[in-house]
Order: structure tokens, then C-alpha cells, then sequence
């Protein structure tokens, strides 16, 4: 998903749903919060991967030492400015696939 994150492409819920799935306990149901928590593992990730000089080696070092390989449903502790910004892709993505605007419950602030 960290490639699909580096080409531009929109980790949605059903792209992440898709990729995860196969690999997802049968019996457990792919959840809106699931996804959210990958989504929010994969820029941390795709975060160290890039300050590692896109050096896989150095980036397992630095991941498999850290919180980010926790179980999926583990709290989440985001800091404002990531909290922010995920809010904000999630109400664009929202925007994006919504015909009438006027039934929106929030929006984005500029």
C-alpha cells in the first residue's frame, strides 16, 4: 500500500479492503475504523520508509522496532497536525463521491 501511497493513488477504504482482504481472518468483517487504522499505519510507514532514504534494509531495522507493527486493534494515538491531516483527505474523498452537497454533515474548513 506504501507504493500505491507514493504513486499518488488514494488509500480509500475500498482500495484498502481489496488488498487486505485476502489476508484478513475470514470470520471478521473489514470495518470502516479497520481501515482507517491501516490507512493511518501505511503513512506512518511510508513516513519512515522515506526518511530511510528509501533503504529497505534500514527501513525493517527502524519498523520492526517500533509501535507501528502493534495488533490492528490497538489504539491509534494520532497528534494534531496527522489527526488534521487525515481528517481532511477523508472529507475530500467524501466530497468527491457526493452529488448534493447540501446534505453534507461538516465540511472542510480552509
Amino acid at each position: 500500500m506504501c507504493k500505491y501511497a507514493d504513486h499518488g493513488i488514494k488509500l480509500t477504504h475500498q482500495l484498502i479492503k481489496a488488498v487486505i482482504w485476502p489476508l484478513w481472518p475470514k470470520h471478521k468483517l473489514i470495518t470502516g475504523k479497520d481501515t482507517f487504522i491501516i490507512r493511518v499505519k501505511v503513512l506512518r510507514a511510508k513516513k519512515q520508509y522515506t526518511n530511510t532514504d528509501n533503504d529497505y534494509e534500514a527501513f525493517k531495522d527502524v519498523v520492526n522496532d517500533s509501535k507501528l507493527l502493534l495488533g490492528i486493534d490497538d489504539q491509534t494515538a494520532l497528534e494534531d497536525d496527522e489527526a488534521y491531516e487525515l481528517a481532511y483527505l477523508i472529507c475530500k474523498e467524501v466530497f468527491a463521491t457526493t452529488d448534493n452537497l447540501e446534505d453534507t454533515v461538516f465540511s472542510i474548513p480552509e
